[in-house]
């Protein structure tokens, strides 16, 4: 079958898009070009959504500050993944952000945990944990859970507090 040059112009006159040129129509009545154009704005350069600032990068050197760089529950050194893209896996969120979203910047809501363990605590189930702290309890490293569970506690309680008040 054979192809018949037509004129760029896109679908919508008023897109922006479209040379007006004869050319072979690749997709959207947009030649090759303009289609690799269209599809660069709106796919790859528009997919990224933008990120509201919420302070909570700022909180997170402050509290690399103040603590020791150490996991709150195993005592693991941190230290290892300061450069890294994962350092803001280091802070969990004890209480959810979007629960308690008025402890979402409060310093004792935030522990510091090791990647893994900060997985654990979001999306791992209590066999998962067991295994985990078995598995370190075997390297004479000692994983207290319950520490955790049990300052979660307490953060709920205060913000159950703060809510009546």
């Amino acid at each position: 079958m054979k192809q018949n040059k037509k004129i760029c112009k896109g679908r919508e006159p008023a897109s922006g898009y479209g040379c007006g040129s004869l050319s072979y129509i690749y997709a959207y009545g947009l030649c090759r070009y303009c289609y690799g154009k269209y599809y660069f704005d709106t796919r790859i350069k528009g997919s990224k959504p933008k990120r509201k600032i919420t302070g909570e990068k700022s909180l997170f050197d402050k509290i690399w500050d103040k603590r020791k760089h150490v996991s709150f529950i195993s005592g693991i050194s941190l230290e290892r993944y300061i450069s890294s893209n994962r350092y803001v896996n280091l802070f969990a969120h004890l209480l959810s952000k979007k629960q308690y979203p008025s402890f979402r910047l409060k310093e004792d809501n935030i522990v510091l945990l090791t990647p893994r363990e900060h997985y654990l605590l979001d999306n791992g189930t209590d066999n998962q944990r067991i295994m985990y702290a078995q598995e370190l309890l075997n390297q004479n490293i000692i994983v207290n859970w319950t520490k955790l569970y049990k300052k979660k506690d307490l953060l709920k309680i205060q913000y159950k507090k703060r809510e009546i008040l």
